[in-house]
């Protein structure tokens, strides 16, 4: 009796291996998609409640704008002083128009309207994540449904 594995055991095995890591890439993929999506939107979020903070902290309206309808990048405004913000690699901001979310001071309010904010992948397939700018208040809220 000879010990070790035969021809037939050992290409089951590599096949088993390539099947669970082809497997493993696609899945791998999707949550770094998913990652991204949260990391962007979370960026978004934070500039949303920075600006309105600071409306109220320094007297001083603050605007956040996205001057396309489809952008990876886009500019805030605190205390006079603008800064262009780039969203995560492979990620975009969808808008139906070119938008400006100012907050007024001293409070913090916005001029009422409600604004969607679709932030997405620039290829490949993941749900987008939605950015609300809720009425007067400019209260931001965020989620995967629109």
């Amino acid at each position: 009796m000879s010990k070790g594995f035969t021809l037939l055991e050992l290409l089951i095995v590599c096949a088993c291996i390539g099947l669970l890591l082809g497997v493993g890439g696609v899945l791998f993929t999707g949550a770094i998609n998913r990652s991204r999506l949260a990391e962007a939107s979370a960026q978004l979020v934070g500039d949303l409640q920075r600006a309105r903070s600071a409306a109220q902290r320094y007297n001083q309206n603050a605007e956040l704008e996205v001057r396309a309808t489809t952008a990876s990048a886009y500019t805030l405004t605190i205390n006079g002083r603008s800064t262009e913000r780039r969203l995560p690699a492979g990620t975009q901001l969808r808008t139906p128009s070119p938008t400006a979310i100012r907050y007024h001071a001293p409070f913090g309010e916005t001029s009422g309207t409600n604004v969607t904010l679709t932030v997405e992948l620039q290829r490949g397939r993941a749900q987008p994540r939605y950015v609300r700018v809720i009425g007067v208040t400019g209260k931001v809220y965020t989620g995967v449904g629109p």
